[in-house]
Formats: structure tokens, C-alpha cells, sequence
């Protein structure tokens, strides 16, 4: 039995011979797939107390009652995520190595997570005003750092996992991270609901701190092979946003798509409310939103499985249409509920 599953275990991280890849990747892939794979289930794990849409919108809603500054949580989440990789881009296209670059923003990244425990003890010593701009701060701090680091962290994911591989590897760690994620999400909602504010909230956020540290540790794991192909040229930021403009004014289907990607997140704001209306609106406890947190990922899971093997019947472009159409339609029903109850 034993030797059956450890030949199951070299077939599974075995290369074909067909593959074509360098020696040092061949011979470092079983342990950068696992290392990596372990390194985003910890982090979706660390991340569902972190939650964007549901955990921190309602910890805001204790702060102030805004619906701007509330907003303010999804809409930084995605311009700090999306606007630095433009600016990191040129940079990384000239590294030789990218596992420093992606140890120094990981560990700059973190900060804020680590941080949040325990200024969620010390925020409320502090004016409202001078509370949410901390918080704020903190916010834009975790986006524009996961967004700095984003960049240098997908070349090393290509320069590690062949393409052929890419497809397991991410399918692997996303589904076994919204797994671990719906578990912390119920961890979060047994926190929330048996210890009392704010202690709950820093008790929540320490479980999460733990997840990002060691997704951390798994990231410093990784063994990047020396990289084998020409050093992009240096080029000014001039001829590089020249480059961009020449890209954008020669796809018509590429930009008609950057503006369906941009209304896209300018609708998912909504979902940074949807917790907090539902705590308000039907005065339940924060540890709903743990709850949501918990929905939302099991519904990922079901997703993954069914969207991907539809996506390659359909076509990705139908599943994008469908999956829109879906999220326009949750946001009607959410407007329409009346009682917390579904049949009531």
C-alpha cells in the first residue's frame, strides 16, 4: 500500500519527457508545486477572516456609518491590486532573480494583517475621524502592497511551473483554499458570535495573521532556477507608456474588454454593502458576515467545478457572460429581500 501511493505521488509530480523545461525546473518542481500550493491555501485560508466583501465592511460599519468610507474597502482592494502591476511590469521584465523581490514586497505585504489585531484593541480610543482613516490607511496599505508584489510573484510562478502545469497547480491551490477558507470562515463566526467587541474582531483578525504568515514561510521555500532567457533592455517610463498606448490603440477587443472589466468592479462595490445591509437591515450579528464569508467560498468551490468544464464546452466569453448575469441578479434579490429567512 505504502509503495503504491508513493509511486501515485512520483507519477503525480512527474514531467513527460515532452515537456520542454530547463533541468533545474524538472528538478525542483515537486517541491516548488507544493511549497507554492501550500503557500495560496494558506493565504485564502488567512484571508477569510480578512474577508473585503463581508468581515471588514461590517468591522467598518462599527466605525462609521458612511456608506462612502464603506464603499472605500472594495474600490482600494481593486485599484491597489490592479494599478501597481501597470508600474511593476517594466521592472520585472529586466530580473534575473525575483525571489528577493518577491520575499521584500510578501513581507512588506503582511504588515498590515499583522497590524490589525491589535490597532483593532486601540482604534476605538481614537475620534471617529482619526479611527476610519487609520483603518483606511491600513486597507490601502494591504492593496497597493498585494499589488506591487503581484507582478514579480506571477513570473516566478512561470518561471517554476511549466505551462503545462499551471493549470493543475492553480486549480490545486484555489481549491483547496476556499476548502480551508470556508473552515476559517466558520472559525471566524464561532469567534465573532461567543466573545465580545472589540476583542472579537483582534481575535479574528490574529487567526487570519497566522494564515498570511504561514502562506509566508511557504513563499520563502521556493527554489527559482537561474533564468535562461535574454534580460528585457532597460526603457524609460516615456517609451513605455508609448508601448502601452500603441498596444491599446491596436486592439478594439482588447479595450471593448478593459471597459467591461472596469464596469465589472465598479459594480462589485456593491457586495462591500450587501453584509453590512443584511446585519442592519435584519439586526443580526457580525458573525453573519463570517457566515457570508463561509457561502462564498463553498460557492467557489461548486464554481470551480462547474464553470471551468463548462468554460471549455461554452467558451470562457459565455461562462463571463453567465457569471455577470448571475451577480446582476443576486444584487436584485438582496434588494427585493424581506426577512433573513429565505421561504418567509
Amino acid at each position: 500500500m505504502g509503495s503504491a501511493a508513493r509511486s501515485l505521488f512520483d507519477k503525480f509530480f512527474s514531467l513527460p519527457g515532452d515537456i520542454l523545461t530547463s533541468p533545474e525546473v524538472a528538478r525542483h518542481f515537486r517541491r516548488n508545486f507544493i511549497v507554492n500550493t501550500a503557500d495560496g491555501m494558506a493565504w485564502v485560508f488567512g484571508a477569510s477572516f480578512f474577508s473585503v466583501t463581508t468581515i471588514l465592511p461590517v468591522y467598518a460599519s462599527r466605525l462609521t456609518d458612511s456608506p462612502i468610507l464603506i464603499g472605500m474597502i472594495p474600490a482600494l482592494t481593486d485599484a491597489g491590486w490592479y494599478l501597481p502591476q501597470l508600474l511593476m511590469s517594466r521592472r520585472v521584465e529586466r530580473l534575473r532573480r525575483t525571489m528577493p523581490t518577491v520575499a521584500l514586497l510578501g513581507g512588506l505585504e503582511r504588515i498590515p494583517y499583522l497590524a490589525l489585531p491589535a490597532v483593532t484593541l486601540w482604534i476605538d480610543r481614537l475620534p471617529r475621524q482619526a479611527a476610519i482613516a487609520v483603518f483606511l490607511l491600513l486597507i490601502a496599505w494591504m492593496a497597493l502592497a498585494s499589488g506591487l508584489v503581484a507582478t514579480p510573484w506571477q513570473e516566478l510562478i512561470a518561471r517554476i511551473i511549466p505551462a503545462s502545469r499551471r493549470g493543475l497547480f492553480f486549480g490545486a491551490s484555489f481549491l483547496g483554499g476556499q476548502l480551508l477558507g470556508v473552515g476559517g470562515a466558520g472559525i471566524a463566526a464561532l469567534v465573532l458570535s461567543g466573545i465580545a467587541y472589540p476583542y472579537s474582531y483582534a481575535m479574528c483578525f490574529s487567526l487570519g495573521s497566522l494564515g498570511v504568515l504561514v502562506s509566508y514561510g511557504c513563499v520563502l521555500m521556493t527554489r527559482e532556477p537561474p533564468v535562461e532567457r535574454e534580460i528585457a533592455p532597460k526603457e524609460s517610463l516615456g517609451d513605455y507608456m508609448g508601448r502601452l498606448r500603441g498596444i491599446l490603440g491596436s486592439g478594439g477587443n482588447f479595450r471593448t474588454y478593459l471597459v467591461s472589466r472596469s464596469l465589472s468592479y465598479l459594480g462589485n462595490m456593491a457586495y462591500g454593502f450587501m453584509a453590512v445591509y443584511a446585519v442592519q437591515r435584519f439586526a443580526m450579528g457580525d458573525a453573519q458576515a463570517a457566515v457570508f464569508t463561509a457561502i462564498m467560498l463553498a460557492s467557489g468551490v461548486v464554481g470551480y467545478a462547474v464553470w471551468g468544464p463548462l468554460g471549455d464546452r461554452l467558451g470562457h466569453k459565455r461562462v463571463m457572460e453567465i457569471a455577470g448575469a448571475f451577480m446582476f441578479l443576486a444584487l436584485v434579490i438582496a434588494l427585493w429581500a424581506k426577512s433573513p429567512q429565505p421561504f418567509n
